[in-house]
This record gives structure tokens, C-alpha cells and sequence, in this order.
């Protein structure tokens, strides 16, 4: 019965051992800081984890930010990211967005031929984005007028 016991215990005991992760958990993941100037105005990202994140899935490197007042900026890069490289809304490598509003549907967004906008990462890497932005967003509402968006001196520095 002792030995019985005893291998079972031996057997569960490498079980879990084999199951565990044994890497110590990133707690900076999804953190960091993303600034800007929206119309004049200084915009910043929570500083809290999930307050600004990369994110990288099917060839599109997305930066999401949300403020304290729930506004959003998103910069989606659809390609292959090289540090000090200019990426633009006209080359069809940047669509920038400003929601005032997390939860609303209005949206100023930059894209190809609308709106303008620029994004350089100075560092690009599995643990790291860090670089700045900057675009004017256009927003058309129901009866089709366009107003715009302008988000300046933009910098973001985000743990992956």
C-alpha cells in the first residue's frame, strides 16, 4: 500500500512538474505610455496595464491607446515594421483612427486617400514599440459634411 502510495505521489509530482510554466510572468506587458495633442489639447494613454497595447495578427501591427476620458487612438501598420521607416496613409501602410469615445460610433479616421498621417517606430520588437505619429482624421456624418481630427507630436513607448 506504501508503495502504492508513494508512486502515485512520484507520478502526480512530474505531472505538475511538466506542466508548469516555468517562466516568471511579465507584469509590463500591455503597458506603457502613448502622448499626442488632439486639437490643440494634450491627449495620454492610462498608464495601467492595457492602457496602450500592441498588438501583432495576420501581417497588421495594431497600437491601441485609451484615455482616462475612455477616447481612443488606433494605428493599424498592415505590413512588415523596420525601425526608422515612414509609414503613411498615403502609401496604404497607416490607417490612423480617433474615437472621442470608446463606446461611440463616430470615428475620425485617416486612410489612403482621406485624412493624412505619418507613424515611425524607432524600435520594433517582441518586447518592445516605441516611436511617433501624427494624422488628421476625418469624421463624415449622415447628411455627408466632413470635419477633421488633428493629432499632433504623438509618441508612444509600450511594452509588449
Amino acid at each position: 500500500m506504501r508503495l502504492t502510495a508513494t508512486l502515485l505521489f512520484s507520478i502526480l509530482s512530474f505531472a505538475i512538474a511538466c506542466n508548469k510554466n516555468h517562466e516568471t510572468p511579465d507584469s509590463t506587458v500591455g503597458s506603457g505610455t502613448v502622448t499626442a495633442t488632439v486639437d490643440g489639447r494634450p491627449w495620454a494613454s492610462l498608464t495601467t496595464v492595457g492602457g496602450a497595447t500592441v498588438v501583432s495578427a495576420q501581417g497588421t501591427n495594431t497600437l491601441t491607446a485609451i484615455s482616462s476620458d475612455s477616447s481612443v487612438i488606433i494605428l493599424a501598420v498592415p505590413t512588415t515594421v523596420v525601425s526608422d521607416k515612414a509609414y503613411t496613409c498615403a502609401d496604404g501602410k497607416l490607417t490612423a483612427t480617433f474615437k472621442p469615445s470608446s463606446i461611440g460610433n463616430t470615428a475620425f479616421v485617416a486612410a489612403g486617400s482621406i485624412g493624412t498621417g505619418t507613424i515611425i517606430f524607432s524600435e520594433f520588437n517582441t518586447r518592445k514599440a516605441k516611436g511617433t505619429f501624427e494624422f488628421t482624421g476625418v469624421y463624415t456624418d449622415g447628411s455627408g459634411t466632413q470635419t477633421e481630427k488633428v493629432i499632433t507630436a504623438g509618441t508612444f513607448d509600450i511594452n509588449r
